[in-house]
């Protein structure tokens, strides 16, 4: 995380998902979403998932997460060049490969 934060092109976005912003670096090809007071999945049996939007519509599956105590911790990394933006849903613990949860909080990047 801190090495994220400390790049030198590093940008925070707040993202509506408790209190969470979302830091990215494209030179480190990496971003956390950092978050406290995040609500528990509505869904049982359900974590959250990140997924990187391309300029064209597609989008690429991220790591699943839990709130523990309300605060949230996650990492992408890769090439976030053709990412324009970070979408959160609600998916199965295991997560998809495609969202079939509705969007719940997004960012523009």
């Amino acid at each position: 995380m801190m090495r994220i934060a400390t790049a030198p092109d590093a940008v925070s976005h707040d993202i509506a998902l408790g209190t969470s912003h979302v830091v990215m670096s494209k030179a480190m090809s990496a971003a956390a979403l950092v978050g406290e007071d995040v609500p528990m999945p509505v869904r049982a049996g359900m974590a959250y998932q990140l997924w990187m939007v391309h300029a064209d519509g597609s989008t690429a599956p991220g790591p699943t997460f839990m709130p523990e105590g309300g605060e949230v911790l996650a990492f992408v990394e890769g090439d976030l060049s053709h990412v324009t933006a970070l979408s959160v849903t609600e998916e199965p613990m295991a997560g998809s490969d495609r969202m079939t949860g509705e969007v719940i909080a997004v960012v523009a990047l």
